[in-house]
């Protein structure tokens, strides 16, 4: 009679991980492969079967939590090395120096819209209303042609 509580039946050899299943879980979970993906493609090697998810997890749990940071790692330090061009500047890759200020370091491109006005045009009536308008909109910190805007 199987006993419930034990996965494995009497008689059944417990799964045990290779040192290679171990580094390509690693590699496929770094390439961002699902775990019920990997696992169809880890095979025990009493069964000739594919293991199950969690089995996989049971087995594989370092290599599932390392496989991403070092992917990340390697990624990083490639995309690095070609913002840097390794140290010498006239290697550097300008597009991945760019995408590493932008995505690292917070910056932005940003395009700014500047409208000017000839005041010398307006009439004394006219200058003194857009006094006005600009010392209101000032002092409240919204634009008073729109709305609920707020100035920035």
């Amino acid at each position: 009679m199987i006993n419930r509580h034990n996965k494995n039946p009497p008689g059944r050899p417990t799964f045990v991980p290779t040192s290679e299943q171990r580094k390509q879980v690693e590699m496929m979970t770094g390439f961002g492969m699902p775990q019920e993906a990997i696992a169809t493609l880890i095979t025990n090697p009493s069964t000739g079967k594919p293991i199950e998810a969690d089995t996989l997890r049971k087995h594989f749990g370092d290599e599932l939590r390392r496989g991403v940071a070092k992917a990340n790692s390697l990624v990083g330090q490639s995309l690095f090395m070609q913002a840097t061009g390794g140290g010498d500047w006239t290697k550097a890759i300008p597009t991945a120096a760019i995408w590493w200020s932008k995505c690292r370091m917070g910056w932005k491109e940003t395009i700014r819209h500047q409208h000017q006005f000839d005041l010398s045009r307006l009439s004394d009536e006219e200058l003194d209303a857009f006094e006005r308008i600009a010392a209101k909109a000032s002092i409240s910190g919204r634009d008073p042609g729109r709305e609920g805007e707020t100035l920035q």
